[in-house]
Parts: C-alpha cells; structure tokens; sequence
C-alpha cells in the first residue's frame, strides 16, 4: 500500500515521503496514530501543493536573513560594566545582554541564534558569532566591553564643600550642638 508519511518514523522513513508499506502495517499501525495518509489522488495533490508552501517559505525565509546579515555587517555592540582593579567584570554578559543590545540596534535577533561558548567575564574585545537558522548565514559581531567610568561628583556636593572649606569646617565636621542657648534655659 502507497502512503504519505506525516511525521518521521523510526527504521521506515521521515515525514513527506511517499512509501509503499505492507497493507496489514499501514492499517493497524500508521493510519491509527495519524503517523501517515493513504497516497490517493486527492492527497498526493495536497501533498504536492503543501511541499510547495513550504518550499516557497523557506526561500522567503533565507532572504531575510540574507538581508538581515548584510545590514548587520560590521555591527560592534558596546557594554561598559564595573569592573575590579585586574579588569574583571562585576557579573558577566551573556546572551541576554547581547540580545538586548542587538534590539536597542534595530535587530531583533533571538537569543539562540548568538555563538557564545562562555558569558564575558574580563574586559577586552570580542568577536561574536550570530547564526541565523538553518541557511548558511553567519555574521561576526564585535562586542566591546569597556570599564564604566566612574561618576564625578555632583555639582551641589562640590559647592558644599567649598561653603564649608571657605567657613573654616571641614567638610566631615558637624556643628557641636549648643546646650546654653537661651531656648533651652526657660
């Protein structure tokens, strides 16, 4: 008996191709579970026109990320981090992060497409690598990452110790409390 195979079945074939089985194994095991259809006219052209769907997506879906790739060219994804005095980071960047980034670019790239063996965990420059699918397009990606610079002091705290070094405080002293003022006393 010709069927159609609709998923893969281990040791006969996998799912879309066209077999001939015995009768006794295509009506008491594939058409019961579903796992094939009888390969009639109706179906085979069913099956003809539904391979060529998937043929049209997968096309439609290559050049995207052909497309995808080339405005990706030469991307570079920068992170400034905290790091301690030997230039490790405090935490890591890791898939997430690269992801994110990426999305804040303008791609909208999923996290499984990202090639990273270990999160980064020192400052430096990388190259990262972005698989896209099942087609043959890869795209390298520089990730910089860079020690956050620190912050400078705001402008208020420096005017207050200005007012306090110009008085004669040190800006660390506090004012003794009065304990004979006139309030006190009454």
């Amino acid at each position: 008996m010709k069927v159609i195979l609709k998923t893969d079945v281990h040791h006969v074939g996998r799912a879309g191709q066209i077999l001939n089985v015995k009768d006794g194994y295509a009506r008491n095991y594939l058409l019961p579970r579903k796992m094939a259809i009888p390969a009639e006219s109706k179906s085979l052209k069913e099956w003809n026109y539904k391979k060529k769907v998937a043929e049209l997506r997968s096309k439609k879906a290559q050049l995207l990320r052909n497309e995808i790739g080339k405005k990706m060219e030469g991307v570079k994804l920068s992170f400034q981090k905290q790091t301690t005095k030997q230039g490790k980071l405090f935490g890591s960047i890791t898939v997430n992060d690269i992801s994110s980034k990426l999305k804040t670019q303008g791609f909208d790239i999923d996290k499984k497409f990202i090639q990273l063996s270990a999160p980064i965990k020192a400052v430096g420059d990388y190259k990262i690598d972005i698989d896209l699918g099942e087609s043959s397009v890869s795209i390298e990606v520089s990730v910089q990452v860079e020690k956050q610079k620190s912050e400078k002091p705001s402008t208020l705290s420096k005017l207050v110790k200005l007012s306090k070094s110009l008085t004669g405080q040190s800006p660390k002293q506090e004012e003794p409390a009065d304990t004979d003022s006139p309030e006190t006393k009454k």
